[in-house]
């Protein structure tokens, strides 16, 4: 006997998808050998394996670091955004995206996501140290962190990019099997 799997009513029907555990797609009149639920891989992505959180936590700490350590020996009165954040410190965010896209499981949308934050997380630090010491040195704190966001995005998704460009050129990258 075959089971078929169906996605909840409540989802539009293009995203249903009816399937035999075999594989092939069962009949669409049987809700009652409905078993499981299977949604499509673009709405819920595969879950990342701890080498992979890993992976990505390095990334970001190194990012966080190689931006935040110069950026915050800058004087508070002569910072101006996003002259100020330092261009190693991008470029390491962006090579660190193009590395994780090549070498780890991750999907594209989870290194650009974390890779991006890395950039606003350095300077959100900063106002966190400099609001200690002087409450009202960054009141428009939030202005900082808009004009740094789009540049810490533009870093990571140049570098998942190359990433992507580099493994289509060379085939398939050489990704970990789950266990």
């Amino acid at each position: 006997m075959i089971s078929c799997v169906r996605g909840p009513a409540s989802l539009p029907r293009m995203q249903q998808r009816v399937v035999a555990d075999s594989g092939t797609e069962c009949n669409k009149a049987a809700p009652e050998t409905i078993r499981r639920i299977r949604i499509n891989n673009f709405i819920r992505s595969p879950a990342m394996d701890s080498a992979t959180k890993q992976h990505l936590m390095i990334a970001f700490f190194l990012s966080f670091f190689t931006v935040g350590i110069p950026y915050w020996r800058i004087p508070y009165n002569t910072v101006n955004l996003p002259e100020a954040l330092p261009v190693f410190g991008l470029i390491v965010a962006g090579g660190a995206a193009m590395i994780l896209r090549l070498q780890t499981t991750a999907t594209f949308w989870q290194i650009i996501k974390v890779m991006t934050a890395s950039v606003p997380t350095a300077v959100f630090a900063r106002v966190v140290w400099d609001g200690f010491k002087d409450p009202s040195s960054h009141n428009l704190w939030p202005f900082e962190i808009a004009v740094v966001l789009p540049v810490g995005f533009a870093c990571a998704i140049a570098g998942a990019l190359a990433g992507s460009l580099i493994a289509a050129m060379t085939g398939k990258p050489q990704r970990r099997k789950k266990r």
